[in-house]
């Protein structure tokens, strides 16, 4: 399991508390190679926050209005 302060990575993939739609400045974290994750989105990236996808990795943002479409 690889750690990046408030998420961390396991062979289910990126694990994010209550999937935060608004990574802050505190909020940094990186997709390690080999790796895939989902976070439903929409999502805010802010000014001082990162998200860095490393190569070899993938990560897929799934719009959260199409989850719920879907079901209702």
């Amino acid at each position: 399991m690889a750690n990046f302060g408030w998420a961390y990575i396991n062979a289910a993939g990126l694990n994010l508390p209550s999937n935060a739609t608004t990574f802050t400045a505190n909020m940094n974290a990186s997709i390690p190679a080999s790796y895939n994750a989902v976070l439903y989105g929409p999502i805010i990236i802010a000014s001082g926050a990162s998200l860095v996808v490393n190569a070899g990795a993938t990560l897929k943002i799934i719009d959260i209005q199409d989850v719920n479409s879907c079901c209702t």
